[in-house]
């Protein structure tokens, strides 16, 4: 009879979520302009205005990217930015009298 070789390797342990990986990046992130933004790894959660930190992932970066949300230090700045603000409407024309 045959001797069955098996060969047995180690695995790394993996975190169990994306927020416990030791090489994501992480960073303080908050709405700009009133938006409403998920969190992604807490579905029921909305973004406070205040900011919070998160996980650099695709989504916060996409987020970033489209002007939705800003990433800040919560040190040395307090205030969130004010919304972008809009050209102002020009005053309507008077009609012409004949």
């Amino acid at each position: 009879m045959k001797a069955l070789q098996v060969c047995v390797t180690q695995a790394s342990p993996k975190p169990t979520s994306k927020i416990e990986a030791p090489n994501m990046k992480t960073a303080h992130v908050r709405p700009l302009g009133g938006r409403k933004l998920r969190v992604p790894e807490r579905p029921q959660q909305i973004l406070p205005e205040t900011g919070m930190k998160v996980t650099l992932t695709d989504y916060w970066l996409a987020r970033i990217a489209d002007g939705d949300a800003e990433m800040f230090d919560p040190e040395s700045d307090a205030k969130p930015s004010p919304a972008p603000r809009r050209a102002p409407r020009p005053a309507p024309t008077p009609p012409k009298e004949d």
